[in-house]
C-alpha cells in the first residue's frame, strides 16, 4: 500500500528553483531533482507517516479464530512497533521523466503475519474495520501529504538550492 508524493510547490518559490535549475545542464538537473526528492522523502515524509501510526496498547482480537480459520491462541500480527520499523523510501520505477519515492508498508512477512490469517494489519489500520470488530480507520498514510506540504515545501528548497550551490562549488 505506497503512498504516492505527489507535492504541490509554491509558485514563486518554484519560479526561483527553477530558474537556478535551468542554469544547471540537464544531467545535473535532473541529479539535483533526484538527490532533493530522496532526502526529502527520508527526512519529512517518512518521519511524519511513522508519527501518524497509532501506538498498539492492546493486543487485537483473533478474528480468524472466531471465523474457524488457524489456531486460536496465535496474534495474526507482529509485535508492538514492528509496522514503524519496518517502513520503507523506496525508488519509484526508474523512467527518464519522473523522479520520486514512495513510503511501502511492510510485507506480511515482515510483519510477522501468519498464512492463514486473512488480515493485512497496515490496511486495518489506515482503512478500519466493520462487522465483527467495528474498529475506526486511522489513516497515516492518506492525508499525511497534504498535512505537511508546507513542511516539505520548505525543505524541498532549501536542500535544492543547497545541493546546487555544492555542486556549483565544484565546479561542476
Amino acid at each position: 500500500m505506497p503512498a504516492d508524493i505527489r507535492v504541490r510547490i509554491n509558485k514563486a518559490d518554484a519560479k526561483r528553483v527553477q530558474r537556478l535549475l535551468g542554469r544547471l545542464p540537464d544531467n545535473l538537473q535532473r541529479k539535483v531533482l533526484t538527490q532533493t526528492v530522496d532526502r526529502v522523502a527520508k527526512d519529512v515524509v517518512l518521519p511524519a507517516v511513522k508519527d501518524r501510526i497509532p501506538i498498539r496498547t492492546f493486543e487485537p482480537p483473533i478474528l480468524n479464530a472466531l471465523r474457524g480459520i488457524g489456531p486460536p491462541h496465535k496474534s495474526h500480527t507482529g509485535p508492538p512497533g514492528i509496522l514503524k520499523r519496518k517502513m520503507r523510501k523506496r525508488p519509484i520505477r526508474r523512467s527518464r521523466v519522473r523522479v520520486g519515492r514512495t513510503i511501502t508498508t511492510p510485507t506480511r512477512e515482515q510483519l510477522g503475519i501468519p498464512e492463514w490469517s486473512l488480515g493485512y494489519y497496515p490496511a486495518f489500520l489506515e482503512y478500519g474495520k466493520s462487522g465483527i470488530a467495528n474498529v475506526a480507520p486511522q489513516p497515516y498514510l492518506r492525508g499525511t501529504l497534504t498535512r505537511e506540504s508546507t513542511e516539505i515545501q520548505r525543505e524541498f528548497i532549501k536542500i535544492a538550492k543547497a545541493r546546487m550551490k555544492y555542486l556549483k562549488s565544484r565546479g561542476r
